[in-house]
């Protein structure tokens, strides 16, 4: 019942307007990426590689019109392919990954297959988005996790320096 009407909710906020537009799906892996690209009937226009870098996000650009929606799943290089692509002025889509494995369950599994299933989730705007953080709130949570680290390493080292003075028997 939860689940209808959080569909219920997604399927009301999405835009109706821009159902008639391309959609990209890509496909994140380290250092190249795989685009698909749908036209607004469903039907793969384009599939090509690209690189991750200044080059590849340029390459990327003049392949896929800057309306087009594009989407792509929530990996440790979301952040900065979410950047350049929206330097580009796309309006980016990331999947969040736990709640699209159960979605995209398949026996086949390679970057095309994935780029084509993430393409048309979007398109029919039932992707199940990640939130991002802006820049400032994602270094304050990495400042942070950082102050937690070196807390656990000065109550390990604390505790190894304990325990070697208890071995040699100083207290």
């Amino acid at each position: 019942m939860v689940g209808d009407m959080r569909q219920e909710k997604r399927m009301a906020e999405v835009d109706f307007r821009r159902m008639n537009s391309l959609v990209a799906g890509v496909d994140l892996g380290n250092g190249e990426g795989l685009a698909t690209v749908l036209s607004p009937d469903g039907n793969v226009t384009d599939r090509f590689g690209f690189h991750m870098n200044a080059d590849g996000y340029a390459s990327f650009a003049s392949r896929v019109p800057r309306d087009a929606r594009m989407a792509f799943e929530a990996t440790g290089m979301t952040y900065p392919v979410y950047r350049a692509l929206r330097r580009y002025g796309y309006d980016v889509t990331v999947a969040h990954p736990k709640e699209l494995a159960w979605i995209v369950r398949s026996k086949k599994k390679n970057d095309r297959v994935d780029s084509l299933k993430i393409a048309k989730l979007h398109m029919v705007g039932m992707l199940p988005e990640s939130h991002l953080l802006d820049s400032d709130a994602q270094m304050a949570r990495d400042l942070l996790v950082q102050r937690v680290k070196v807390g656990r390493e000065i109550g390990r080292l604390k505790n190894s320096i304990t325990g070697h003075l208890r071995r040699e028997d100083v207290y």
